[in-house]
């Protein structure tokens, strides 16, 4: 999306879903990557908001949102379950 942005001068908004690398504990590093290949808006994946809220890890979600915004970006969440969303908020 980044190069047809780039070569036709298309201002079409670009939303990325992202989720934290759980194998490395790497939490940021595609949030880091949507960014470089020019994603406009961010949002944590539904499953993964769900399994780090099942988890006890709203801190994870907490810092990932923080690094997104911090970034400049609009950040979103996703869930596949209202107590996800509850426990977020």
């Amino acid at each position: 999306m980044a190069k047809y942005k780039k070569s036709t001068g298309s201002k079409i908004k670009v939303i990325s879903q992202v989720h934290p690398d759980r194998e490395k504990g790497d939490y940021l590093v595609h949030i880091d990557q949507a960014i470089d290949m020019g994603a406009d808006i961010i949002q944590l994946q539904g499953n993964q908001v769900d399994w780090l809220v099942r988890d006890n890890r709203i801190d994870v979600v907490e810092k990932m949102m923080d690094h997104i915004r911090r970034q400049g970006y609009v950040a979103g969440l996703a869930s596949h379950t209202v107590d996800a969303l509850i426990a977020t908020e």
